[in-house]
């Protein structure tokens, strides 16, 4: 059960949690932009919050286009006379 429990960990951090999407924008956003992350001064804020910002754009444009992929997907296999046919039963 341990290990079960492990997997599912794994996968919700690398898939839902997006932890090495995180840590690939802060090292941008630190190495490439210059600006630290959560300082105590206007340039930490400023570069938490352009890491927050592209984190959070990234993650929702995947998954609205896993969602969108998905649902396009089940719709094109219920057509909608195969879908009146299971409703009439």
């Amino acid at each position: 059960m341990r290990y079960v429990s492990r997997f599912f960990s794994i996968l919700n951090d690398v898939f839902l949690k997006m932890i090495w999407l995180s840590n690939l924008i802060t090292w941008v956003v630190n190495n490439i932009f210059g600006l630290p992350i959560n300082d105590n001064d206007i340039w930490g804020n400023i570069g938490g919050s352009l890491q927050f910002f592209i984190y959070d754009s990234i993650k929702i444009i995947a998954l609205l286009s896993f969602l969108i992929f998905i649902f396009t997907y089940i719709e094109s296999k219920f057509t909608p006379e195969k879908t009146r046919r299971i409703l009439s039963n």
